[in-house]
C-alpha cells in the first residue's frame, strides 16, 4: 500500500475515533474506554511517526505538572468523595496530551479538518431535527436521561451528542470554522452542511457561542482585510442568493427570518438579566473569588489543587431569593476555576498556550489553509470556555489538545519548509 495511502486511512481511522469519544462520552456508562481505545488503537498501528513537542503541548504538559504537583500537597483540602475524581482528571489530562501529540504526528492535517467540518455538518443536521423536534433524541438514546431544560418549549436548547448545550455550542463553533476552511468538493452538499451548522448554532441559544463568533469575526477580518482588500466573487454571489432566499421566504410564506432569529438573539441576552439566569451566577461566582483571594493570597497565586473549586463555592454559594435558590455547584468560569485550582502560576500556564493561537493566527501565512483553521478553533475554545469549566470534561480538554497539537505540528512543517528552501 502506498505511503500516502496509509496516512489517509490512518488518518480517518483517527477521527472516527475521536468521533468515538464525543459519542460514547454522553452515555456517561463507559467512563474512560473511549479514551483508552484511542490509545491502543495508535500503539498497535503499524509504524507510528512522532514529532517535537511543541509550544503549545509544552504550556499543556506543564500546566498538568504543576496542578498535578499542587493537587497532591492539597489532597487534604479536598472535599470528601472528590478525591478520586480529581486524580482520575488529571490522569485523563495526561492521556489526552500524549493522544494529541500521537495523533497529529500521524495524520494528514487538511483531511482530518476536512473530516471534522464534514461529520459536524451532518451532525448539525440531526440537531435541526431535534431542534424541531424540541426533544433530545440523541443524547436520550445514549444516556437514558432526560435531564436536558425546557424539552418541548420554545426555549429548548439543542444538544446533539455533547450532553449540555454550552458545551454543544463550542463544538458547533469549531465545526463551522473546520467547514469555512475546508469545504467538500460537492458544492451544493457544502452549502447545505453549511447553513446547516449555521442554523444549529442559532437553536443551541448559546451566548457563549454567539460571543465567540463574534470574536472570532473580529480577529478574522483583522488579518485579511490588512492583506487583501478585493472582493471575493464566491462570497458576493452566495450573500446575494441568501437575500434572495430570505426575500422570497418573506414575499411567499411570510417567514421573516431575519426578525426572527434578531428577535430570538435580543431574547437570549436579555434574559441574561433576570435572576438566576447563568450570567447572573457567574458575575457573582466572580465577585465573590475576588473576595475569598484577598484573604488567600496563597490560593491566588498557587491554588488549591483540583476540585479546589467545589471548597470555595461550599463557602461562598450564590444565594437569591432569601434562600430558595442556593448554587454551589459550578463557577461556570474556567479561568476563574483554573485560579482557584491551580493559582496564578497554572493559568500562566493556559494564557501562553491560547495567546500562542491568537499569535499565530495573526502572524501565519494568510494561504496556510491548516494553520490558520486549527488556530482559530483554539481561539474559539478559549472563548467559549470562559463561560464554563471545560477541563472537567475530558473530551474536550481532548479536543482542545488536539487542536494545539495539529498547531504545533504545522508550525514544524513550515519551519521543515523554510530550512529547505
Amino acid at each position: 500500500m502506498p505511503k500516502e495511502k496509509k496516512i489517509i486511512d490512518k488518518t480517518h481511522l483517527a477521527f472516527a475515533v475521536l468521533l468515538l469519544t464525543w459519542v460514547f462520552t454522553d452515555t456517561q456508562r463507559l467512563g474512560n474506554i473511549p479514551l483508552l481505545t484511542m490509545f491502543l488503537i495508535f500503539l498497535i498501528y503499524p509504524k507510528i511517526r512522532l514529532g517535537k513537542f511543541g509550544k503549545m503541548e509544552l504550556g499543556l504538559f506543564l500546566y498538568s505538572v504543576y496542578l498535578s504537583i499542587v493537587t497532591l500537597l492539597n489532597i487534604k483540602t479536598q472535599l470528601s468523595g472528590y478525591e478520586a475524581n480529581s486524580f482520575l482528571l488529571l490522569i485523563e489530562y495526561f492521556l489526552c496530551i500524549l493522544l494529541a501529540f500521537i495523533l497529529s504526528s500521524n495524520v494528514d492535517i487538511p483531511i482530518f479538518i476536512k473530516d471534522i467540518g464534514f461529520v459536524g455538518g451532518m451532525l448539525s443536521v440531526f440537531g435541526i431535527v431535534e431542534g424541531v423536534l424540541r426533544f433530545p433524541i440523541y443524547h436520550y438514546l445514549l444516556s437514558g436521561k432526560l435531564n436536558i431544560p425546557d424539552i418541548g418549549t420554545n426555549d429548548y436548547r439543542i444538544v446533539i451528542i455533547f450532553a449540555y448545550p454550552i458545551i454543544c455550542g463550542g463544538f458547533l463553533i469549531m465545526f463551522l470554522i473546520c467547514k469555512l476552511f475546508f469545504p467538500i468538493k460537492n458544492n451544493l452538499l457544502n452549502i447545505l452542511l453549511l447553513v446547516s451548522i449555521i442554523e444549529a448554532i442559532l437553536m443551541n441559544k448559546s451566548r457563549s457561542s454567539w460571543l465567540a463568533i463574534a470574536f472570532l469575526l473580529i480577529l478574522y477580518l483583522i488579518k485579511y482585510t490588512k492583506f487583501n482588500l478585493k472582493i471575493n466573487k464566491k462570497v458576493v454571489i452566495y450573500t446575494i442568493l441568501i437575500f434572495l432566499v430570505l426575500f422570497f421566504l418573506k414575499i411567499i410564506f411570510n417567514v421573516d427570518v431575519v426578525s426572527s432569529i434578531s428577535s430570538e438573539i435580543i431574547d437570549r441576552f436579555s434574559g441574561s438579566l433576570n435572576a438566576g439566569e447563568g450570567q447572573i451566577i457567574r458575575i457573582e461566582t466572580v465577585q465573590n473569588s475576588f473576595i475569598y483571594w484577598k484573604d488567600n493570597i496563597r490560593i491566588l497565586l498557587f491554588g488549591g489543587g483540583k476540585n479546589y473549586d467545589k471548597v470555595f463555592l461550599q463557602m461562598y454559594p450564590v444565594i437569591k431569593g432569601g434562600g430558595s435558590f442556593v448554587w454551589n455547584g459550578a463557577i461556570d468560569n474556567e479561568y476563574i476555576t483554573i485560579i482557584h485550582e491551580s493559582g496564578l502560576v497554572g493559568l500562566a500556564f493556559i494564557l501562553f498556550v491560547f495567546l500562542t493561537a491568537i499569535k499565530r493566527f495573526i502572524t501565519c501565512d494568510k494561504y496556510d489553509k491548516s494553520s490558520v483553521c486549527v488556530n482559530m478553533a483554539v481561539i474559539g475554545w478559549a472563548a467559549v470556555i470562559y463561560f464554563y469549566e471545560g477541563f472537567n470534561y475530558p473530551f474536550i480538554f481532548l479536543t482542545i489538545a488536539i487542536l494545539c497539537s495539529l498547531s504545533d505540528r504545522c508550525v514544524e512543517k513550515e519551519q521543515q519548509k523554510n530550512e529547505i528552501n
